[in-house]
């Protein structure tokens, strides 16, 4: 009678191996986060997903499912409007929106590099596009929300946070 052992071994490790593939290649896709260096790496300082909700902020409610509103506060274009965002978890990026402008500015061993681009906002999504450098991983759709000095930007389908900043 043959050892199984050989074979179960062999198919673990396939099944590492497949893993790694796979986790190396959803953690290379996603913007910025952690590495502070567009497509560098990480998913940023909060990590993971934002419960399909949330409270809504003060007075937001633009997460759906999230609360019920109020006045004044929560997501609005001039909520983000004229503030330098630096990225929460290393400062090395910085999101600068303003009447329908971008620009974004990593500093990487001392060194600044911006790109410019456009954005357009339409109720808690932000579409940026236009950037050819260092923004190029911004070029997409975001839900986006506020929540005290706190800007998140979560992918627009799945609601998985993939940058956080706080103003600068």
């Amino acid at each position: 009678m043959k050892s199984k052992k050989p074979s179960l071994t062999a198919a673990l490790f396939a099944a590492l191996i497949g893993t790694a593939f796979v986790v190396t290649a959803c953690w290379q896709g996603a913007p910025a986060g952690g590495s502070g260096i567009p497509g560098g790496g990480g998913l940023g300082s909060g990590g993971g997903a934002i419960p399909g909700g949330g409270s809504g902020g003060s007075g937001g409610g633009a997460i759906p499912g999230g609360g019920s509103g109020g006045s004044g506060g929560g997501n609005t274009a001039s909520s983000i409007e004229g503030i330098t965002w630096e990225e929460d978890a290393t400062g090395n990026m910085t999101l600068l929106l303003n009447g329908g402008d971008a620009t974004v500015t990593v500093t990487a061993y001392g060194i600044k590099t911006s790109d410019s681009g456009k954005y357009t906002i339409n109720g808690d999504i932000i579409k940026l596009t236009r950037f050819q450098g260092v923004g190029t991983p911004f070029n997409r759709k975001f839900k986006y929300k506020i929540e005290g000095n706190i800007l998140t930007l979560s992918d627009d389908v799945m609601d998985t946070l993939i940058f956080k900043f706080k103003k600068a």
